[in-house]
C-alpha cells in the first residue's frame, strides 16, 4: 500500500474520532506544533525513526517530548499509534490530510490570491467576500505580489482558477483581434 494512502487512513480515523470543532482545531494546532519540531530537529527525527535505536528508548524520546509539549490526550494517543505502528516518518502527510479534513468540515478554504500590488485592506475584504460568495465556504486569503499580471486579481482555490488579471483581459483581445485578420 502506498505512503500516501496509508497515511490518508490515518488522518481519517483521526477526522472521524473527534466530534466537537473547537477540538478539531486544538488537534491541529498540536499536531502542527509537534510535526515542526519533528521536521526541525533532526535528533528527534533520528530518535523517534531509526529502527537502530532501542524501541523502548525511542518510545521513551516521544513520551518525554509528549510530555514536554502538553498536547491533547487525543494527540498524545494519536502520535504514539504513529509511533507504535512505525508510521511516525509519515507524520507530515497525516498532518496535511487532516488539515484538509478538517478544512472541509469545517466548511473553509485557502485561496492563493495574486495581484500587480499589494492589496488595501479595503480591496482584500472586497476579494475575501467575493470568494466566499463564489465558494460558498468561510475563506482564507494567501496573497503574493507579481508585477507582470499588470493589474487585477488571479485567485485559486483548489484547482479552480479565477484570472481577473489585466494580463489576460488583454491576450483575450490579443487573440480577437488575430481571429477578426484572418
Amino acid at each position: 500500500m502506498s505512503a500516501i494512502l496509508i497515511a490518508e487512513r490515518y488522518a481519517q480515523a483521526l477526522s472521524e474520532s473527534v466530534t466537537d470543532s473547537q477540538q478539531l482545531e486544538v488537534i491541529l494546532s498540536d499536531l502542527g506544533e509537534f510535526k515542526t519540531l519533528f521536521l526541525e530537529n533532526n535528533e528527534l527525527h533520528t530518535a523517534l525513526s531509526n529502527p537502530a535505536i532501542p524501541p523502548h528508548t525511542r518510545e521513551g524520546v516521544l513520551d518525554d517530548v509528549l510530555t514536554a509539549l502538553a498536547l491533547q490526550p487525543v494527540t498524545r494517543n494519536f502520535l504514539k499509534t504513529l509511533f507504535l505502528r512505525r508510521r511516525i516518518v509519515l507524520l507530515p502527510q497525516v498532518v496535511s490530510l487532516f488539515e484538509k479534513m478538517v478544512d472541509e468540515r469545517l466548511n473553509r478554504v485557502t485561496a492563493q490570491v495574486t495581484t500587480a500590488t499589494d492589496l488595501t485592506p479595503e480591496t482584500e475584504h472586497r476579494v475575501r467576500e467575493g470568494l466566499v460568495a463564489f465558494s460558498g465556504k468561510s475563506v482564507t486569503l494567501e496573497t503574493a505580489r507579481d508585477p507582470e499580471i499588470l493589474g487585477g486579481v488571479v485567485a485559486q482555490i483548489g484547482n479552480i482558477i479565477i484570472d481577473g488579471s489585466l494580463r489576460a483581459r488583454l491576450n483575450q483581445l490579443k487573440q480577437a483581434l488575430l481571429v477578426e485578420e484572418k
